[in-house]
């Protein structure tokens, strides 16, 4: 029958089912990753939460199972050896969990090293990076006035991060056509740069653009529980951003500076996309040569998003599939057809 080891961290996590592989985690980025294993491969497990608030991660008891005094850590009392298997880090654990089970690691030896060197990718970067960006951006050092350290690892994890997007532009998944533990170690990471808000960070701060006012995910209220993100407000200096040129379905409003009227346009006009836009001026005439000279489907003046009836509603470009109301939208409804007829004499 397996058993635990004689460790005080035993004593203090009392295990209900001590033939069960245990678990002492939190709901980290790092943390979620053995849990996620876990419930992947169906190894039966028990966790402990190792509470942050009360520092237990520091007590004498938890040190006994990892003296570096961070999680996760476990304990396998069903392991190869003669003796149960303690480890902690979290890359570590998630390699010996595939090794134990044969599971989530590939079907070749050059899969293992695959998955494996992204683990590494993980570990030596995407964590170390994003952490500290998350400690410059929403933790003790946002207030900082010095805001170098803050953009130092924005650029850095952005450039992971175009690492990571370059290595999916062909494929589904980091190991090619099989999910595996290099999907699981960066999961934690990608989710929390999106749920803590300071992703916009990485994605402008960074690379030509000001956070007037950051979003995020709703974390309080009667909205926490949904898929709902807080309006965000960003000031753009570099003009070739991707936001700035594709459609974005969300809370999000850019801001663009120009000096006249024909760069208004040019900016206006500078995208692949022309559903609607709004003139905002006190000049009649400008209101209407601007209007004019923007390509969009629909476009108010002084005012924004009107919807009428016998009004068509519709974009330009690649916004501009078919049209909504009025005598434009019948055509949706309709089936031409062209009958060629050659007129001619019979012969008998």
């Amino acid at each position: 029958m397996p058993h635990l080891p004689t460790l005080p961290v035993v004593g203090r996590w009392r295990a209900r089912h001590s033939d069960r592989l245990q678990l002492y985690s939190v709901n980290t980025p790092n943390g979620v990753k053995v849990s996620i294993m876990l419930e992947d491969i169906g190894l039966p497990y028990e966790a402990h939460l190792v509470d942050f608030t009360s520092d237990q991660q520091k007590s004498p008891q938890f040190l006994s199972l990892n003296p570096n005094g961070k999680i996760p850590a476990i304990i396998d009392p069903d392991s190869s050896g003669v003796e149960p298997l303690t480890l902690f880090e979290s890359g570590a654990i998630l390699l010996y969990l595939a090794d134990k089970t044969g599971r989530l690691i590939g079907e070749t030896a050059a899969d293992r090293w695959y998955a494996t060197q992204w683990v590494m990718f993980q570990m030596g970067g995407v964590g170390p990076m994003m952490g500290q960006l998350g400690f410059f951006s929403v933790s003790n050092g946002k207030d900082w006035e010095d805001k170098r350290p803050r953009d130092r690892y924005a650029n850095e994890s952005r450039r992971l991060l175009r690492v990571m997007n370059q290595a999916l532009a062909e494929r589904k998944w980091m190991l090619g056509k099989s999910y595996s533990i290099a999907n699981i170690a960066l999961f934690g990471w990608i989710s929390a740069l999106m749920d803590s808000g300071f992703g916009e960070q990485i994605g402008t701060v960074a690379s030509g653009a000001k956070v007037v006012e950051c979003g995020g995910a709703v974390k309080v209220g009667p909205l926490a529980n949904g898929a709902f993100f807080r309006p965000a407000l960003l000031e753009v200096f570099d003009d070739s951003l991707t936001i700035i040129h594709e459609e974005t379905f969300g809370p999000v409003l850019t801001i663009q500076r120009f000096t006249d009227e024909a760069e208004a346009i040019g900016l206006a006009n500078d995208n692949e996309y022309g559903l609607a836009a709004s003139v905002w001026t006190r000049e009649v005439d400008r209101s209407l040569r601007v209007a004019q000279a923007i390509d969009v489907g629909s476009i108010w003046v002084n005012d924004w998003a009107k919807i009428y009836d016998n009004t068509e509603e519709g974009g330009f470009k690649q916004s501009g599939l078919g049209r909504l109301n009025a005598l434009a939208a019948l055509e949706d409804f309709q089936e031409y057809k062209h009958i060629a007829l050659k007129p001619g004499i019979a012969h008998s």
